[in-house]
C-alpha cells in the first residue's frame, strides 16, 4: 500500500514515516508540509517534503494526516477529488469538522480518532460499562495530563472517554460536561481537570467517586510510537472499507487475528 503523510514533518510524522519505512508492505511515497516549515524540499526516508498536496493525494493509496485543524477542509476536499481514503489524527477538532466528516464520509473512507491507541479504545469500552452499572451516585471526574506544548485542553481524547461516560448513562454528553467548575456539583456531572507539563506524552483517569468507594480506569501512553503503530493499523483496516466514518473502535471490532502491528 502506497501511503503519503501530511504533517510529515510532526513528531508523529516522522514515527510514522519511520514505520512505514520499515513495513515490507508498506511504500511512503509523498510527504505534505505547511509553505512556511523550513523542511520544505528536504528528503525524510526517500520522499521529498512538499507543500502541495495535489501529488500526494493522486499517488497514493491512502493517506494520514496528522497535521492542524484549520487545513482540514482542503485535505477533504482533495480526498473527496480523488477518492481516497483518508486517516484523520488531527486534535482539537471543532463542531464544523465534524460536519465536514461526515459529508465527505459519503463519497469516501474516513477514519477520525483523536488517539489512535488500541489501549484508549479498551478504555472507552470499560468506561462505558462501568459508567452503565454505577447510578448517579458516583460522580465521574475525568483528569489528563499532556506534555506542555499541547494546544487543546480538554484533549480530544479526554473529550471521547467523557463522550463514552456519557454514552454508558444514556445522558446528553453537551448538557453534563462540565469544564471549569464553580459552586456546588450537580448530580450526572462529568468533570474535566486539564494538567499541562513536562514532556508527557499522555495520562488519561476516569475517576468514578462514590460515597464508599473510588474506581479509577486509567492509561498512559509511554511513547509516541504507540500512536503511530495505531494509526498505521487503522490504514491496514481502512484501505478496505466503503464509503463511511468510521473510529478505532471499528478497527479493534475486527477478528483478532486480523490485528498487524
Amino acid at each position: 500500500m502506497k501511503i503519503s503523510l501530511i504533517g510529515i514533518t510532526g513528531k508523529m510524522g516522522h514515527h510514522l514515516a519511520e514505520l512505514i519505512a520499515d513495513a515490507p508492505d508498506l511504500t511512503l511515497i509523498g510527504g505534505v508540509t505547511s509553505s512556511t516549515n523550513p523542511q520544505r524540499g528536504q528528503k525524510l526516508y526517500g520522499v521529498e517534503i512538499s507543500d502541495v498536496l495535489a501529488p500526494a493525494f493522486m499517488n497514493a493509496d491512502l493517506l494520514i494526516d496528522f497535521s492542524t485543524p484549520h487545513t482540514l477542509t482542503e485535505h477533504l476536499e482533495q480526498a473527496i477529488y480523488h477518492k481516497k481514503p483518508l486517516v484523520i489524527g488531527t486534535t482539537g477538532l471543532e463542531t464544523s469538522h465534524f460536519e465536514a466528516l461526515q459529508a465527505a464520509a459519503t463519497t469516501i473512507p474516513l477514519l477520525q480518532a483523536s488517539n489512535t491507541s488500541m489501549g484508549i479504545t479498551i478504555l472507552s469500552n470499560l468506561v462505558k460499562i462501568a459508567a452503565r452499572q454505577l447510578d448517579l451516585d458516583y460522580d465521574i471526574e475525568i483528569v489528563e495530563t499532556h506534555h506542555r506544548q499541547k494546544r487543546d485542553a480538554p484533549s480530544g481524547t479526554a473529550l471521547s472517554l467523557g463522550k463514552a461516560a456519557a454514552l454508558g448513562r444514556t445522558l446528553n454528553f453537551d448538557e453534563v460536561k462540565v469544564m471549569d467548575r464553580q459552586g456546588k456539583r450537580q448530580a450526572g456531572d462529568i468533570g474535566f481537570a486539564v494538567m499541562r507539563g513536562g514532556s508527557v506524552f499522555g495520562e488519561h483517569t476516569v475517576r468514578f467517586l462514590g460515597d464508599d468507594d473510588i474506581i479509577e480506569l486509567s492509561h498512559t501512553s509511554l511513547n509516541r510510537q504507540l500512536f503511530a503503530k495505531g494509526a498505521i493499523q487503522a490504514a491496514r483496516w481502512l484501505i478496505n472499507q466503503k464509503p463511511g466514518l468510521y473510529t478505532m473502535q471499528d478497527v479493534f471490532d475486527r477478528p483478532l487475528e486480523n490485528r498487524r502491528l
